[in-house]
């Protein structure tokens, strides 16, 4: 084999954040084995340079494609892994929100599907992410992730509720489902969503954006819920402040050009806003759309289009908004009940938690893992490469937010004695 296809499949194997002295001289020893024996002698044997070891292309290969690395064995390694970061808890948020997965496709040959705009003919995969997290804002791990290219025959609201129903049976199943509190931002407001909100066996909570038709609680048929209904800010406006409360929010400023309240104009500095809370029982009056090409897609397990759901909607709305910033108004669906001022400030509390599953995301796509880069040819090898990324993307969030919360803890808080071990003898270019 030649120096430059050396080089060539030994750079891939590479993490990206090795330095260019730790690659070159990984890069020199393969270059020296493969001169000092056959290709077929050189193809399963170890890299050793200096004290670290890395297996060739062709082991790490096989074992990706082994049984061992299915989508079902990661995925019950990962949430293992959770449950057992979750031990002794005493409160759990479970943060679920989706993302897509940009992959390089130039030959159109690895079974992705369409990710972002039309325009930008992007490959690769949406993917759904149930995160855990414990009462102190440290990540436990995945609790389950679902993988899957734009579907053509389904509504993919319809994949969002099967992401919420596996994860509030996977928490029954672990019995964690007392503890948890599902988090799900702006883009879960759908009928197929909200319809779980009647579900008692675990907290939820779903940031609204729509102004949906709402309803005394009291109110038992449809018809006298399109007799009675009103838009939710409408029916909130009547009902008494029960707390404030001081948060600090980005600084957002108003675009002069769209409709006052709308923003597209954020900057990293972030200001003290006063924030006004209501909360109140309610029934949202779900009416699904008659989606055009699917007419079918719309209902649920075969039940009228017109449903009722009980929920309790709390309204967190900024006090005299600065005129040069847009106003925050944060409004949430909850299937428990809020009885007090505390516990309406605690409902604020608790949505920050959502925040954890972006910073996974960001390690697992671009300051961490960096799962996009990959070059795995097809779809199935693909996906078993981010499953594992994305448990390695879960630790480094971990122990990032441990070390914040405790800067004077020993290794072995997270790592085990062997693992400790491991590290002291990795030669220094590695970093």
């Amino acid at each position: 084999m030649s120096d430059k296809k050396s080089s060539s499949y030994v750079m891939k194997c590479l993490p990206g954040s090795w330095t260019r002295t730790a690659q070159q001289k990984i890069r020199e020893t393969c270059v020296q084995m493969e001169m000092s024996g056959s290709v077929k002698e050189t193809k399963n044997v170890e890299i050793k340079a200096d004290d670290g070891l890395m297996t060739c292309r062709k082991t790490r290969e096989r074992f990706l494609q082994s049984e061992v690395c299915d989508a079902d064995n990661l995925s019950i390694f990962a949430r293992r892994l959770a449950v057992q970061n979750a031990e002794g808890c005493q409160r759990l948020f479970c943060p679920i929100d989706g993302t897509s997965l940009k992959i390089s496709d130039s030959t159109g040959h690895k079974g992705l599907g369409p990710v972002g705009t039309k325009a930008s003919g992007a490959k690769g995969f949406i993917v759904q992410n149930s995160y855990l997290v414990d009462q102190d804002g440290i990540p436990c791990g995945i609790l389950y992730q679902k993988y899957f290219t734009r579907p053509a025959d389904v509504c993919e609201s319809q994949i969002w509720a099967e992401t919420l129903e596996r994860t509030i049976r996977i928490l029954s199943e672990e019995r964690l489902a007392e503890l948890a509190l599902i988090i799900m931002d702006r883009g879960y407001d759908s009928p197929e969503i909200l319809d779980w909100l009647r579900t008692k066996s675990v907290k939820i909570m779903i940031r609204a954006t729509q102004n949906r038709k709402v309803c005394s609680p009291e109110t038992e048929s449809a018809k006298v819920a399109r007799e009675t209904s009103k838009p939710v800010l409408d029916y909130l406006s009547e009902f008494p402040q029960m707390a404030t409360m001081e948060v600090s929010v980005p600084k957002v400023f108003r675009d002069k050009e769209t409709p006052a309240g709308t923003s597209n104009v954020a900057t990293t500095e972030r200001r003290t806003c006063l924030l006004g809370l209501k909360s109140a029982p309610i029934k949202i009056f779900l009416r699904p759309k008659k989606y055009r090409d699917l007419p079918k897609s719309a209902g649920i397990d075969e039940e009228k289009r017109e449903r009722l759901s009980l929920a309790t909607d709390v309204l967190a709305e900024e006090i005299n908004p600065p005129g040069e910033f847009a106003p925050v108004r944060w409004m949430l669906w909850l299937n428990y009940e809020v009885n007090s001022p505390e516990e309406l400030q605690g409902v604020i509390n608790d949505y920050r938690m959502r925040w954890r599953i972006e910073e996974f995301h960001k390690i697992w796509k671009s300051s961490g893992t960096n799962v996009e880069e990959t070059q795995a040819r097809s779809a199935d090898m693909i996906e078993r490469i981010a499953r594992i990324a994305a448990v390695v993307a879960s630790n480094i969030a971990r122990m990032q937010r441990f070390l914040e919360a405790n800067p004077d803890t020993p290794a072995t808080t997270c790592f085990t004695n062997k693992e400790v071990e491991s590290f002291k003898s990795v030669d220094v270019y590695y970093y």
